[in-house]
């Protein structure tokens, strides 16, 4: 019994009159003008809908560089209200950057009151805060650089090194696709 997805055909053009039967499964122009899914064998009777760019997955881990916070969160109420897999990488994006932000603002702020309250504070001590600060920013840019080529890999990932998530909605780490 044929599946009621599929059109039963005996030879298939692409629309402007070339055979099919050879081409591999993909989005082709069918004979009558519309684009649609060809499985190597026959057309889809009805058009699924496309699977959404992986790219869209990327941009919340990219938003480190250039929006941190609020390029996340707005991909997860927008885009990730609509794909499951959008909604669980700006989350897990969104966690790791409220992270980075607490973290960054809290040794900071407790190295300016530091500064501020000792006298003459030893400049080492005061190098070392600022290259740890440096390091911590490289160890979130090269995590969310391995989010980004995850998500676009179409990967289940999760941020290692979050101990609590402030923003709830991502789905357990999956080891595949």
């Amino acid at each position: 019994m044929a599946s009621p997805w599929l059109c039963q055909t005996s030879t298939v053009t692409d629309g402007q009159g070339q055979d099919t039967a050879s081409a591999p499964p993909g989005w082709y122009r069918a004979a009558d003008g519309q684009v649609r899914w060809w499985d190597g064998f026959r057309w889809l009777a009805t058009l699924p809908e496309r699977p959404p760019d992986p790219a869209l997955a990327v941009l919340p881990h990219l938003a480190l560089f250039v929006m941190p916070v609020f390029a996340a969160l707005a991909l997860r109420l927008t885009l990730g209200q609509k794909d499951p897999f959008i909604k669980h990488h700006a989350t897990e994006a969104l966690n790791a950057q409220i992270w980075f932000g607490i973290i960054w603002n809290a040794v900071g702020l407790a190295a300016f009151a530091l500064l501020v309250t000792s006298g003459d504070p030893d400049p080492r001590w005061f190098v070392t805060v600022w290259l740890s600060m440096f390091g911590l920013y490289i160890a979130t840019a090269v995590l969310s650089v391995i989010g980004a080529v995850k998500a676009y890999r179409r990967t289940w990932w999760r941020y290692p090194l979050t101990p609590y998530r402030f923003v709830r909605g991502a789905r357990a780490a999956r080891s595949t696709t």
